[in-house]
């Protein structure tokens, strides 16, 4: 079992071709009303459904074993079980003897000395982000009574750049919504499918950089130092397999200006402080500054193509060509935007917790 959080801790459990995986979800108390028909429509939306994606689909029909009666938490530790069923562990019969270049497999295979399960990838596969988005649906449904929004979307595949999120949020959500993928613009969303096309005709992947923008957050949510709120966000989002890198705001772009043109200046309006920039992405020293936050994820192209690629055998130590063959995405970053909102909002309700904010949104007896 994995665990996750401080005063909201999610622990997982299973792999990618064990019969059941489960999550449990502690500290959310007694109480709340679950909202189960927007967790279904979350898992809706990271289950493979494009030619791209993976031909593995599973219903990912859950059972809460715990913590839940009457359509409200109890106060236990809240158990979501989840079944594999669409499993074909024999097409991995043939890595049995191999490590995969840039999957898990040669790191795993000696820090468990050889006793890990690699089928599918194991606990490492990307099949356990269904446990991410079970808890994270959650705790996004009780921000979002708190008035705090996330929406995730494609900003760049190669070098193309779709237009920029606008300052109507609900817009933005609806325009992404609209879409078969979440992007903001026409004109993106046809070239992203093309070269997703093209680089699956050719047996390739495809990476990208996401964009989440979480608008609602409290003035001077988190800590300084060690629980910093973006180091939070960073942690949470980088539990993510896929994902290779994260920045905040201007990010690493902040390389090419000078301090002064990359100000958030305040102002008063309305007897209300208010910045005038946000190149900080909402957060500075730590804390929330009640702009939006503004989170880059960098998603790297799978490591699963059918193409030749050099490695070597695990019992004699040999060089080898070999081909990964499966049922593999060749474009995961289409299936990550959920997952990346549920991420957030675990950590976000993780430092909420700390100040009791959920209490008001409890039941009455």
């Amino acid at each position: 079992m994995y665990t996750l959080g401080n005063n909201l801790t999610i622990t997982i459990f299973g792999a990618s071709h064990d019969a059941q995986m489960g999550v449990t979800i502690n500290g959310l108390g007694h109480g709340l009303k679950l909202d189960l028909e927007q967790l279904d429509k979350d898992l809706l939306a990271r289950r493979p459904k494009r030619p791209s994606e993976t031909a593995r689909v599973e219903a990912d029909e859950y059972e809460i074993v715990s913590g839940y009666y009457n359509g409200y938490t109890t106060g236990t530790p809240l158990t979501f079980i989840v079944k594999n069923k669409d499993v074909n562990s024999k097409s991995y019969d043939h890595l049995r003897d191999v490590y995969r270049p840039s999957h898990a497999d040669y790191p795993a295979d000696v820090h468990y000395e050889g006793y890990n399960d690699p089928r599918g990838g194991g606990m490492f596969s990307g099949r356990l982000t269904v446990l991410f988005v079970i808890a994270g649906s959650l705790a996004k449904s009780l921000l979002e009574q708190c008035n705090v929004k996330i929406i995730t979307r494609i900003k760049q595949v190669k070098d193309q750049i779709d237009s920029s999120f606008s300052n109507n949020f609900d817009e933005d959500v609806r325009r992404i919504k609209n879409r078969d993928l979440a992007v903001l613009s026409d004109d993106f969303e046809q070239f992203v499918k093309k070269e997703i096309h093209q680089v699956k005709l050719m047996n390739n992947s495809l990476g990208a950089i996401l964009e989440s923008k979480v608008v609602g957050v409290k003035v001077g949510l988190g800590e300084p130092y060690f629980n910093k709120l973006d180091s939070k966000l960073a942690q949470y989002i980088m539990s993510i397999g896929a994902i290779k890198g994260v920045s905040f705001g201007d990010g690493f772009d902040f390389v090419h200006h000078l301090g002064s043109q990359v100000l958030d200046e305040y102002e008063v309006v309305d007897h209300k402080i208010q910045l005038l920039a946000n190149h900080n992405g909402g957060i500075v020293g730590g804390l929330s500054t009640g702009a939006p936050i503004i989170i880059n994820t960098i998603v790297k192209p799978t490591p699963s193509i059918n193409l030749d690629v050099k490695t070597v055998s695990k019992s004699k130590h040999e060089n080898i060509i070999h081909q990964t063959k499966g049922r593999h995405d060749s474009s995961i970053f289409t299936r990550i935007p959920i997952v990346l909102d549920c991420m957030i909002a675990l950590a976000i309700l993780d430092l909420y917790c700390k100040d009791n904010a959920l209490d008001a949104l409890r039941g009455e007896k």
